[in-house]
């Protein structure tokens, strides 16, 4: 039978090994605090040695919640105004599903790679003033540092993009009056 090691008072990830506990199933346990409060809590020897245990799951928990924090803008239903108005013009630029897509115009409008990512839009951009949303200076333009400023919406009213009118669309009684006058020159 292998020599115990002793690990009582060795520290491991944010575990101390406080003493040995009673074996389980033939393994050696033992009773460790963690170091984020103070939690006790029985753990094996070979879990201790190997690595396979850290903490009592505050570190897994601080490292989720690193992970999921980025900029602090789009906490769960608690977007801000610049992250709001962000993913709006994204999805203007790149989501044909949204009603307001710019992809179907002649020119489509593009965001440039640079904000593509939030934390370099909001670096350019700040905080919205009260009343005031992302406007493009040159509505021809895309959306880029150089090209944008806070607008009101009467504001934005005025710089849209001026479209040529539609051609003329035909009615259904216009053509079938037309394909009848046709079958008609060709019977003649």
């Amino acid at each position: 039978m292998p020599k115990l090691i002793d690990l009582a008072g060795k520290q491991f990830g944010r575990w101390l090994v406080l003493a040995r506990a009673d074996n389980r199933g033939g393994r050696t346990m033992w009773r460790c605090q963690c170091d984020c409060d103070g939690k006790e809590r029985i753990v094996y020897g070979t879990h201790l040695r190997r690595g396979n245990t850290r903490s009592c799951g505050c570190f897994n928990r601080e490292q989720i919640a690193a992970r999921a924090f980025k900029h602090g803008h789009a906490r769960a239903g608690q977007h801000t105004r610049a992250y709001r108005g962000w993913r709006t013009m994204l999805q203007r630029c790149r989501d044909p599903r949204n009603p307001y897509y710019g992809g179907r115009e002649p020119t489509p409008v593009t965001v440039c790679e640079r904000w593509l990512i939030f934390v370099n839009y909001y670096a350019d951009t700040g905080d919205p003033p009260p009343g005031k949303t992302l406007d493009r200076i040159d509505s021809w333009g895309n959306y880029e540092p150089g090209n944008w400023k806070w607008s009101t919406h009467s504001e934005q009213v005025r710089n849209q993009r001026r479209h040529k009118p539609k051609p003329y669309r035909s009615k259904l009684e216009d053509i079938q009056a037309y394909t009848a006058s046709l079958a008609r020159a060709a019977s003649a």
